[in-house]
């Protein structure tokens, strides 16, 4: 397909998941795998998700609510916000794209912490903009840097909060006086698809009030702790000028009907969602002590995982795990200084007590 291609596309990274366990046992021979690769929950849909999923499923001969608007309504509800500041995606990814998008063109510029999540840099690549990382600090956005790095070609930042893979946050007042630093014609997206695992919530809490009439977009997903990331459903909140572009760009019809009806009644029901952030944090405490008891180094976290140092390299160490059924994410996919890390997902107690036999014989 040479000369036909766009080159960017020929030449740019493909994103690399986590691996999937059918593969896993058919490759070992194991019959069981746990997967503490990719931040999913151990608890799967909420029960009210699944119900609502069996009820309309008869429905899926008709197309789905273009404009999401039980879910908006219900968004706008629980963050006390009007519903014409909300967007709905085809997964957080989706916004991030569009985003990208909506005010990226050839040599522009894309700040970005490094490591973070890698599909800041795939955006850029997109559009044919320059990636423009910044390294992390003490395995934290480094705001101050991030400001230092801002150029008249600079269009948009992103700030992953909690970040992807190290689990470290900033606080909103931190996020805040970043915005207010930065100039105008420069667009911010803060990606918070972990904010309901953050525990400081008094320096994070979890309203969106700070993003409304700002030229900034946040985004969450239902894919963690409302563990619905087979289904692809993200939101976010944006001026109303920036909704009415992103309706214009978007695919028609992007959010399936069952995610959105799944979505809305899991986000109806915070009791569960309380036991699931308390469950977190629990089994993140008890995957804390394990890893000291092993001996092994760790970056405490605001979210549902945990960036482990192994003082080696990981992708050695990753492959002896997937002997034991047990699978991982490393490090170097996200840089290569953190090659000796290996990212790991808070499981169940059955899980976590897997994960930490096998990592003894190692």
């Amino acid at each position: 397909m040479d000369g036909i291609v766009k080159k960017q596309f020929s030449e740019m990274e493909t994103y690399i998941p986590g691996r999937p366990i059918e593969k896993v046992k058919e490759q070992y021979g194991l019959e069981r795998v746990i997967k503490l690769a990719s931040n999913e929950s151990p608890l799967g849909p909420m029960p009210a998700a699944l119900d609502a999923i069996k009820k309309y499923s008869s429905q899926l001969n008709r197309y789905p609510d273009i404009e999401a608007t039980i879910l908006r309504d219900t968004l706008a509800k629980y963050y006390k916000l009007p519903r014409e500041n909300f967007l709905i995606g085809n997964g957080s990814n989706e916004l991030l794209r569009i985003a990208g998008q909506a005010v990226l063109g050839k040599g522009d510029e894309v700040i970005f912490a490094e490591p973070s999540f890698v599909v800041y840099r795939m955006v850029a690549d997109f559009f044919e903009a320059k990636s423009v990382p910044v390294d992390l600090k003490n395995h934290t956005h480094d705001l101050e840097a991030m400001l230092a790095a801002i150029t008249e070609k600079t269009k948009l930042i992103f700030i992953c909060n909690p970040n992807n893979p190290t689990g470290t946050m900033v606080s909103r007042t931190e996020v805040e006086d970043f915005i207010n630093k930065v100039p105008e014609g420069v667009l911010v997206v803060v990606d918070e698809a972990y904010a309901e695992f953050v525990e400081e919530r008094d320096a994070y809490p979890l309203d969106l009030n700070y993003s409304v009439n700002k030229p900034i977009i946040v985004t969450r997903t239902f894919s963690k702790l409302y563990g619905l990331a087979g289904l692809r459903i993200g939101y976010g909140v944006a001026p109303p000028s920036y909704v009415a572009v992103d309706q214009r760009i978007r695919d028609p019809f992007n959010v399936n009907l069952l995610a959105q009806v799944a979505a809305t009644v899991s986000l109806d029901d915070k009791g569960e969602a309380q036991k699931r952030y308390q469950q977190n944090l629990d089994n993140k405490r008890y995957l804390y002590k394990g890893l000291k008891e092993v001996g092994l180094d760790f970056v405490s976290s605001q979210t549902n995982f945990i960036l482990i140092d192994l003082k080696k390299d990981s992708t050695l160490v990753f492959e002896k795990l997937l002997e034991k059924g047990v699978i991982v994410r490393t490090g170097e996919i996200f840089t290569e200084r953190y090659r000796n890390y290996i990212r790991v997902s808070i499981g169940s107690k059955e899980e976590i007590d897997i994960f930490l036999e096998a990592i003894k014989t190692i």
